[in-house]
């Protein structure tokens, strides 16, 4: 099958669009020319290859971008992104002090960005903190400044200090409202650690006197 000999014709020339077409089977059993078995069968095509063959004659444009967000590239859309250039200049630092913002150019001087506009239109809201805050080596301030609390890498925590070797430390005085205090009370923990203000016992002391009857018991006793 196939490697017949064409008489006429040539199969790819067939148009498919205008059939139907069979295909005629002529067999000699003994391989000579005296053909006794005959047969046809209709040519049938596959629907998709009859629609790719038709799609030779069409003409004009296709968009294929007609719902995506490219069919608004315009020609000077192009032109300008092949023209676009770069000064070479990098942001090499930048620094927040308060709400002065400080960006420096590599190369260049730095440009400070004053911020205290917007400050005030700052509103975070109530979020949930997805990780943990990392404050590096800045403090927890209310006005920017190196001041507030201050959470070294192990975990201390500084109030007025950026070095507390304690769990806490506190430089500075230290005010305990629980409606227990008062004044010359103490401040007194229970066994569970609970500090509460507690009004401290007196100690009374009790002085004797000692009387010396003659001069030898005094000197006895200087």
């Amino acid at each position: 099958m196939g490697n017949g000999i064409v008489v006429s014709g040539a199969f790819d020339a067939i148009d498919r669009s205008s059939g139907p077409y069979f295909i005629k089977t002529e067999i000699d059993p003994n391989g000579g020319i005296n053909c006794s078995i005959t047969g046809s069968s209709r040519i049938v095509s596959v629907p998709h290859a009859l629609h790719t063959n038709a799609a030779d004659s069409i003409t004009g444009v296709i968009n294929v971008f007609g719902s995506s967000i490219a069919n608004g590239i315009t020609a000077t859309d192009i032109v300008n992104w092949n023209n676009s250039s770069t000064d070479g200049q990098n942001i090499s630092g930048s620094g927040l002090s308060g709400t002065d913002l400080t960006i420096e150019i590599e190369g260049s001087s730095s440009e400070t960005v004053d911020l205290s506009s917007i400050a005030s239109a700052d509103n975070l809201g109530n979020h949930t903190a997805a990780q943990n805050i990392q404050l590096g080596i800045n403090y927890l301030s209310g006005d920017g400044d190196n001041e507030g609390i201050y959470v070294d890498v192990n975990g201390n925590v500084g109030i007025g200090t950026s070095s507390p070797t304690e769990t806490m430390q506190v430089n500075g005085s230290i005010k305990i409202i629980n409606s227990t205090e008062g004044a010359y009370k103490v401040l007194t923990s229970d066994a569970n650690g609970v500090a509460s203000w507690q009004s401290h016992q007196p100690v009374y002391l009790q002085l004797s006197t000692i009387l010396l009857n003659s001069p030898a018991q005094q000197t006895q006793h200087q």
